[in-house]
This record gives C-alpha cells, structure tokens and sequence, in this order.
C-alpha cells in the first residue's frame, strides 16, 4: 500500500514536500527501495492470474506504520529548514542591531554637541527611546517572520498488489510457472 503525504512548511516562505511512503501489508513493515519494486509491475485493475490473498495486516495499522516513516522522514527535513532559518536569523540580528548601535553612537555624539551649546537633552533621550523601541520592533516581528510551521496532510492511498511469485522450475531446470512476471523471475529460482 502507498501513501502519499503532502508537508507545507510555512515561514518567510512556503515551501510544499511530497513523501511517498510504502507499507508491505504481507510482512506489517515499510517496504524499502519502492521504485524496485514498482519498475517492472504491470498495472491493471485486476490481476492478471487469479492468486489467493496473503494474510494481511489491516490498512489502520499500514497508515499507523506509514504515518511513522512519514514523520521520520517530515522531522528530517524540518530540522534542516530550521537550522537554515536559525542561521538566517542570526545573521539578521546581528545586521539590525549593529544598525540601531550606529544610530545610538551618532545620537549620543549629537546629544553631546549639543550639550556642550547647552541645549536641552530631553529630546534626545526621546529619540533615543524610539530607537530602542524600533529595534525591538524590528527584532519581534523578524521572530515572528522566521518561525518554522508545518502542515502534514495525506493526500492518496493506493492499494498495490503485487504478486510475490519466484519462479519455480524442476531438476532439469525447465520453468514450471510461466505466469511469473519480469521482476519476480529476477528474484531467483526455487527447487
């Protein structure tokens, strides 16, 4: 069984992923190496030989096995976006607030011209005020900007079935199945 899971990471941008994530139903694990699996498989409606079903597990437990790889793989990729996004971030702090430090070192030499003419100081301990507010203005909503949220939907299940044939062929190694498919005669022989 497939399952496809679509993830939006949302920050300063947005950002849409797709998982493919396959569960063999037979065994009840993840199924590996899924484009294997899938390059040779004719696809039909209905199966092309008649075999009984295996025992399964149910699709609940096959969406509980995918939701888990899903998150694995979900987890992997957001830690990198956020590591990328922390870098960011810092970079943009450290540029913010080295401008507002300027402008805090230009007015504090303006405030001492001016004192040195005996003007008032109260109007640059305003500015410098708005200064500080400015930047912690800046600072928030940059925050704000750069936090890493993520959507999870599933959006298709696709029930595969797949034969699991090997080729079956006697001692003098003449093929007894002849309704094996490509891959599964690549698989191997039994005896």
């Amino acid at each position: 069984m497939l399952f496809w899971f679509q993830t939006t990471f949302v920050s300063d941008e947005k950002e849409q992923l797709t998982h493919i994530i396959g569960v063999d139903l037979h065994y009840g694990r993840p199924a590996r190496h899924l484009q294997q699996l899938l390059r040779d498989a004719p696809i039909a409606d209905s199966p092309a030989v008649a075999y009984p079903d295996a025992t399964t597990i149910s699709q609940t437990q096959a969406y509980g096995l995918a939701r888990e790889e899903a998150v694995r793989a979900i987890t992997v990729a957001a830690h990198k976006r956020l590591a990328n996004l922390q870098r960011f971030l810092q970079r943009e702090t450290q540029r913010i607030s080295t401008y507002f430090a300027d402008l805090r070192e230009e007015l504090d030499e303006r405030r001492e011209r001016a004192l040195s003419r005996a003007a008032e100081a109260q109007t640059f301990d305003d500015q410098r005020a708005a200064l500080d507010r400015e930047e912690q203005a800046q600072l928030i909503e940059l925050r704000r900007k750069m936090a890493l949220h993520a959507q999870v939907k599933l959006f298709n299940v696709l029930n595969v079935i797949q034969a699991n044939v090997v080729a079956i062929s006697n001692t003098a190694g003449q093929v007894l199945c002849t309704d094996c498919t490509r891959a599964a005669l690549t698989q191997g022989k039994k005896r």
